[in-house]
């Protein structure tokens, strides 16, 4: 599920600067995937854990819990990420659901909270 989230993410933003986004849903599956940008904004950590948990309510009951992930241009850890994983993890506790939370970027995805993740060289598959 988190390589899909880097294709999809490569295949898709073709932009070399643009803002963050918060996405919740199954990457693999454009069907009821739920995108927001989230940059450039004054975000307090309760604003951000209710963008959350709207975000992720109309996934709860009818199948294996979303992702939920930022993606950005750039590789290095940004300001906006331990806030966003902080966020998810309070909005899965006020659910009653384990969320998980990565980072994702045109070759990449990191999880901020463990700095587990993978790097490709050639995230884009050649059909």
């Amino acid at each position: 599920m988190l390589r899909q989230a880097v294709l999809a993410h490569a295949r898709e933003e073709h932009r070399r600067s643009y803002p963050p986004a918060l996405h919740v849903g199954d990457p693999a599956s454009p069907l009821g995937l739920r995108r927001l940008e989230v940059g450039g904004e004054d975000w307090d950590h309760t604003l951000r854990i209710e963008v959350v948990q709207a975000m992720v309510a109309p996934f709860l009951g009818w199948g294996p819990l979303p992702l939920t992930w930022l993606t950005r241009p750039y590789a290095s850890a940004g300001a906006e990420d331990h806030p966003w994983a902080a966020a998810t993890e309070a909005a899965g506790a006020e659910l009653g659901a384990p969320l998980s939370f990565v980072v994702v970027t045109r070759r990449s995805w990191c999880d901020p909270r463990s700095e587990v993740g993978r790097t490709w060289q050639r995230a884009i598959r050649r059909r």
